[in-house]
């Protein structure tokens, strides 16, 4: 459901031997620098977003629940001091509904569309949460026909959005 990637390679701020780390998948290394940045610096930012996002990616690839309990703490601590940021909010909602928390997954997509009300992956994915979530067909069909509706027109991305709330909507 994410179509959001980190924001940029982390700097490099471990003294790992470099040995050691050419032997590391380049997701262990992010893991890795971006824990030490934090440990050295618990208000990084930037570093506990791209934390969040890369336990989120693993999460996707990987369907391990333990990777979504820990986007979630990051999310919740970098929401908690950035609360303006809806793609994060965003992608927040979507590993809580991850988690089997619908509902929290649903209060969040909407504080989203609340501050933006043409966020395209926020209304996919309150459509998402209603049908499969709650099986709540009206308020789902609702939201697709929203995202077909802001979708209709844009790159190969929106496009593809537009193709799945139509698969949805019949």
């Amino acid at each position: 459901v994410a179509m959001w990637g980190l924001r940029g390679a982390p700097a490099q701020v471990s003294s790992l031997p470099s040995e050691f780390r050419a032997t590391l998948s380049p997701q262990q290394v992010q893991l890795y620098d971006l824990l030490t940045r934090l440990e050295r610096n618990d208000n990084d930012q930037d570093a506990r977003l791209d934390l969040a996002i890369l336990y989120y990616d693993l999460r996707d690839q990987t369907g391990n629940i333990e990777f979504a309990s820990k986007a979630i703490k990051h999310y919740e601590r970098y929401l908690k001091a950035n609360p303006e940021d809806v793609n994060a909010r965003a992608d927040y909602a979507t590993v809580l509904y991850y988690a089997g928390q619908t509902d929290p997954a649903i209060q969040q997509a909407s504080l989203v569309l609340q501050q933006e009300p043409d966020h395209v992956k926020a209304n996919y994915n309150l459509g998402v949460f209603y049908l499969k979530g709650r099986g709540d067909l009206l308020s789902a069909l609702a939201q697709f026909r929203k995202v077909e509706a802001l979708t209709r027109v844009g790159d190969q991305v929106t496009l593809g959005i537009n193709t799945e709330a139509k698969r949805f909507i019949k």
